[in-house]
Parts: C-alpha cells; structure tokens; sequence
C-alpha cells in the first residue's frame, strides 16, 4: 500500500479518508461475520457425522455380539438333537437375512462417510482460504490501523501545536489590544487637546484677522499721509527749484555785467574752467571704476551747478555730469530736496537715477536654499544671465513699467528679483544671498492653476517650470490688448507654405509683442502629407525651447558603445512621423483617416535658444552622458535663412545628485560670449572653467545663445 502523506492534506481531506476506512472495516466485520456462519455449520455437519458413526458402531457391536452368539449357538446345535437343530436352522436363516441387510446397510453407511469425509476435505479447503484471506485483510487493517493511529497522532500533535500557537496568539492580539486601547485613550486625549487648540487658533485667527484689518485701515491712513507729504515735497522742490533758477539767473546778469569789458578774457577763463571740470570729470569716473573694482558702496560726486533739481532729471556722474560753478556746499540744505541733501550719494542713488542698464558681469549673489523645488533656484539662475531679456527688464523697471499696472505682479516680482541679483547695493544687501521666498510663491501658485503641484512633491520637470517663468512675462509684458498665449496658439493651416506661414505671422503679429517674443521665439514647420491621395498641407507654430526625450532618443540611435552627441537631438527631431491605420489624420480630400507621413523642422531660430533634456523619473532615470559643444552651429537643420545658426553655450542646468528628488541641482553661467563661467550651488557662487559645465553632473538645460558675427 502507498504510505499516506497527511501533511499535504487538509482537514477535511483527512475527515474524508477516515470515513472510507471505517466503511472498509465494516465490510471485513460482515466478512468475518459470514465466515463464523460456514463456521457453525461445518460444525454442525460434523455432530450429525459424529451420531452416525456413533450408530454405525453401535449396530457393528450388535453384529460382531450376534457372531458371538452364532458361534454360541453353533455349539449348542452341535451339542443338541437334531430337532433343535432344524429350529435353530430356522433362526439361522433368518438372522443371516439379517445380517446380509446390516451389510447392506453398513455399505451405504460408509458411501455417506466417504461423502461427508470429501465434503469435510472441501469444507476444509474453503476453511483455510477463507481463513488466509481473512488473516491477510486482518494484517491489511491493522497496518491501516496503525498508519491511521500514526496520522492521528500527527494531527492532534498538529492541533495541539495549532491550539498552543492560536493561544499565545489570543494572548498577545489581547495585549496588543489594551495597547490599542491605551493609544486609543491617548489619541482621544490628543484630538481634544487639538481641538482646543484649534479653537484657541480660531479665536487668535479673528483677533488677528481684526488686527490685519486695523493694519490695514492704518496702512491706508499712512500712505494717504506720505502721499500729502510727497505732493507737498513736490510743492517744495518746485519752490526751491525756482528760487534756485532765479538766483542763478541773477548771478548770471552780474557776471555778464562785470564782464563785459573784456570779453577775450572771459572766453580764455571758461575755457581753462571747462577743461579743469573736463579733468576732474575724468579723474572722477577713474576714482568711479576704481571703487566699483574693489566693492567700495560708495562713490563721491561735486555738483558744480544744477540748473533744475529734480529726481527725474538727474544723471549718474560722469559722462552726464553738469558744469556750472556752484557747489552743494554753497546751497542752503534746508531748501535743497531730501534725496540730495548729503554731499555724497550712495550707489544705492545711483542706481535710481540711471537711465540705461547694461550687464557686463554675471551676479555674484547666490540664492538661498528652499526645499519646496528643488531646480528652480539653478533654472532663474541661468534664466536671469540672458542678458538681452534681463537688461529690457531692468530698464523697463527703471522708466516705472511696473508700478504703472497693478496687475504686473508676476514681472515686478522678477524684476525685484533680478535686480536684487545684479544689483545688491541698490538694497542694501551686503550679505552676498538672496531669498527667492516671494518668487517662489508666484511659482507654486502657477502650478496649482496649471494643477501640477503636490504638496509632498519637490522635483518638477525643468520644461513646466521654464514654461511658467516664459509665459508669466511674456503674458504681463505684452502690449497687444488682444493677448494670445504663444505657446497655446492656433495652428494655421494652409496647402501652400507662404500662405499659411504669411496668416501665421500676420496672428502671431497682432497678438505679440514682448521682450519675450522679441529675443526668445522661434517657429516651427510641419508638412502634413496623406498617403491615399498625396495631398500636402502645411502649419506653423511658435516655440519658447526645444524639447527632447533622451529615452526615444536612444532608441532612435541604437547607442553603439558611444556617448550621446547633440547633434543627435536635432537628426531625431527632423525624422519623419508615420501615423498609420485609426492613428492617421483625417483627411477632407479622402474624406476618411488614412495612413499619415509627419515632416516636422525647425523653420527659425531667434537670439537665445534653450534646450531642455527630459531625462525620466526617478523609476527610470537615464543617467547617459551627453556630448554638447561650446559652438554650435545647426544651419543644416533650420530653413530659413536669414535667422541665427550659429550659437554659443551660455548656461546649463545640471544634477549633480543621484536622482531627481534627493537631486543637487546647479546652474553654470556666463554673461557674454568671451567672459568667464561661473558656478552656483544655490548660496555658493565660484568662478569656474568650461571643462566644469561638461563634465559635472547631469544636464538638464543647455542655454545658447546667438554668436557674434
């Protein structure tokens, strides 16, 4: 028999097994039952054997008894008369009649003993078969006896292990429960201690709600005040201003007067007096370069003459100065305007009073580490060392664009920022970082809108977040009324290519017009042919940047033991598109979708030209180095002809972390072609080589920009 493994079996498996045994038993009980039944009438068969040998041996005695007495009688006769004899003759003759059927009998007798000894011999071989078989199925039993005995051993020592497992179980689920229950308490004690802190919060929210009202009401009364002073400042400085023309003018006739008499003289005078003003012009924009050179804040001015005092008018000194001969000395303080009453002006004043801005240095601010973006700070960076883009801001802000419209929120707030970053002395901030806290808001705020912000997400992709800063300032800075978003634009289509190139431009014309359109905008041209009647079709749309998925990028290569070249990046943008099958376009000509071919190229180009490298999540992050060239040139790749083609690198956005969340991102600038790169680790600012920008961390971004010819 096949030994049973019962661990392999479940309980009711073994239930069933047991059940099939002990019906199996009960057939071998009725076996046995049968067998005692031949048993007892083999038996019986033997008993009736038994009493008829009994007989037979009876009626033997009776024979060999009545032999005796015929030998008896024999001897009588013998002894007798013969009258006896022929009575005894008589009797003879009857007792032989006798005897002859005794024979008989006795014959047949032993007939029925041969048959019951035959029968008793097949009764006996029945009797030893069944009595193996029966003896065999016994052993049979008792080995499933004992398996079954072993199993239920097994088991119980199972259920015994089970009981004592579930046990310990109870006890530590018991205990785990007054635990539970303990924490329950406690938490219930937290909430209501919360509760009551939330209601303590509201009630300091409306006190504070009532303050910011009282703040507010006392701002309002504050800036009506400063806004009586400042108009009655106005009235004073056009006073004084006046006052300072007539004196002037007086001084001016009593010179006249006086020198009248010898006019040769009085030219020879003044032109030895402009060429000392000349000179000290000169020395002054020296000492101005000198101390600009080595940090000093601030730089003294001689005011000779001022014909109108007023902010407005004033000039930084130098090249603009005014040479008449009175000095600050001289004027009386208390007349003379608040933002020049002392005889040296800050470069803080400076600042204020320039006309033009322009960038012949990258910032030495760093911007201070947040956590809520991790990219951003490295991607404003570079963003604020465009300097076309950053001197229009800036100049911008200095003829007061943004205080003009309240709603330019999101330029002031950049226009601060940049300022802050070139410009730290015109805020006082010697410390060398700048918070990007407001800024930065404004950023979340657009993502919420565009509904990409979660609150426990830090990493977002670099094209969202240059998208945000590109289209923010373009939308503020637009001064069409019927603002159109570049990026979103209708295409235009069209079977001729000047045609629907000419309806484009004419739209995007209406629509645009910014520093950012003017610097960063390019087109790009799709050519539409359907394969069921070959027709072609053509649209245009505009671009902030390109960008590219470095994964489709290394399927389209099939990397061969070779680092990704840029030059890549733009054979896989003008690949053709197939769409075959449902995928291709409808087509009004066919009337139906059918299988589609996509031309798509870069038709122009503008001065500054982003890509963005779209390297994955953090499940799939392409870690590949990328080739990128210090001059590129990609005239084999744009149409038309008369854009830029030829570029240089001016920032990169890199990660020098190990993934995009715990990423360390950088950014590595420069501000003109031939000016020296510099690196910034959010607050750590360092001058650094180009070798730096192409071998350090990852590259998101590349920046170039348009080459001097």
């Amino acid at each position: 028999m096949a030994n049973l493994n019962i661990y392999n079996l479940s309980y009711e498996e073994i239930i069933k097994k047991l059940k099939e045994t002990e019906e199996k038993i009960n057939k071998i009980k009725k076996l046995e039952n049968i067998i005692k039944d031949k048993e007892n009438i083999y038996l019986n068969e033997q008993e009736v054997l038994k009493k008829e040998k009994l007989e037979f041996n009876k009626e033997k005695n009776n024979i060999y008894n009545n032999n005796k007495i015929k030998q008896k009688l024999s001897k009588k006769l013998n002894n007798n008369n013969l009258e006896d004899n022929m009575h005894l003759k008589e009797e003879n003759d009857k007792y032989i009649e006798h005897l002859k059927e005794m024979e008989f009998k006795n014959q047949h007798l032993y007939d029925e003993i041969e048959k019951c000894k035959e029968k008793e011999n097949i009764l006996n071989n029945e009797y030893k078969k069944v009595k193996s078989d029966y003896l065999e199925k016994e052993k049979e039993l008792n080995q499933k006896i004992y398996e079954l005995d072993n199993k239920e051993k097994n088991i119980k020592s199972k259920d015994s292990k089970l009981v004592s497992n579930l046990n310990k179980k109870e006890i530590e689920l018991k205990n785990k429960g007054k635990e539970l229950e303990i924490k329950e308490d406690e938490l219930n004690e937290k909430e209501k201690e919360l509760n009551d802190k939330e209601i303590e919060l509201n009630d300091e929210e409306k006190k504070n709600k009532e303050k910011i009202k009282e703040i507010k009401k006392k701002e309002e009364e504050i800036l009506n005040k400063l806004k009586i002073i400042k108009n009655k400042e106005d009235i004073e400085n056009e006073k004084i201003n006046n006052e300072l023309d007539e004196e002037i003018q007086e001084l001016e006739e009593k010179l006249n007067k006086n020198n009248k008499l010898n006019i040769k003289s009085q030219k020879y005078v003044t032109d030895i007096k402009i060429e000392e003003e000349k000179e000290e012009i000169e020395k002054q924009e020296e000492e101005n370069e000198i101390n600009n050179d080595t940090g000093n804040n601030k730089v003294p001015l001689k005011y000779k003459k001022i014909k109108s005092v007023n902010q407005d008018n004033l000039l930084d000194s130098g090249k603009n100065s005014v040479n008449i001969n009175i000095s600050i000395d001289n004027m009386n303080k208390d007349r003379c305007p608040n933002f020049i009453k002392s005889k040296t002006l800050t470069c803080s004043n400076i600042n204020d009073i320039s006309l033009n801005k322009n960038l012949s240095m990258a910032s030495s601010l760093g911007l201070i580490k947040q956590n809520k973006i991790v990219n951003l700070n490295a991607i404003i960076q570079c963003f604020a060392h465009l300097k076309e883009i950053t001197e229009s801001i800036l100049n911008l802000d200095n003829n007061n664009i943004f205080s003009q419209n309240d709603k330019n929120i999101f330029s002031r707030a950049y226009s601060i920022l940049i300022n802050n970053l070139f410009f730290p002395a015109k805020f006082n901030n010697i410390s060398g970082v700048y918070s990007l806290s407001s800024f930065l808001d404004l950023i979340i705020e657009k993502l919420k809108e565009n509904k990409q912000y979660l609150n426990h997400k830090i990493y977002y992709k670099s094209e969202d977040l240059l998208n945000i800063i590109i289209e923010g300032l373009h939308k503020e800075l637009n001064t069409k009324k019927n603002i159109c978003s570049l990026i979103d634009e209708k295409q235009f289509e069209g079977t001729n290519e000047k045609e629907a190139l000419c309806k484009y431009l004419e739209m995007f014309t209406k629509n645009n017009n910014s520093i950012i359109s003017k610097y960063l905008y390019g087109l790009i041209k799709k050519k539409i042919i359907c394969q069921g009647c070959k027709k072609e079709k053509y649209n245009f749309k505009c671009y902030s940047f390109l960008y590219f998925n470095l994964l489709d990028i290394k399927k389209f290569i099939n990397q061969n033991n070779r680092n990704i070249q840029l030059q890549d990046f733009f054979d896989y943008y003008n690949k053709p598109e197939y769409l075959v099958g449902e995928k291709g376009l409808f087509c009004n000509n066919c009337n139906s979708k059918k299988t589609t071919t996509i031309l798509k190229s870069i038709y122009s180009s503008h001065i500054i030209l982003p890509i963005i490298i779209d390297r994955g999540d953090d499940s799939n992050l392409i870690k590949d180095k990328i080739e990128f060239p210090d001059e590129l040139d990609i005239s084999n790749y744009i149409e038309y002809k008369s854009c830029s083609k030829q570029f240089y690198l001016c920032g990169a956005v890199s990660n020098l972390g190990l993934s995009n969340n715990n990423g360390k991102f950088e950014a590595f600038c420069k501000i003109d072609q031939n000016s020296q790169w510099f690196h910034y680790n959010n607050e750590q600012v360092t001058s650094c080589k180009d070798e730096d920008v192409h071998n350090k961390g990852m590259q998101y971004i590349l920046f170039y920009h348009k080459a001097n010819k």
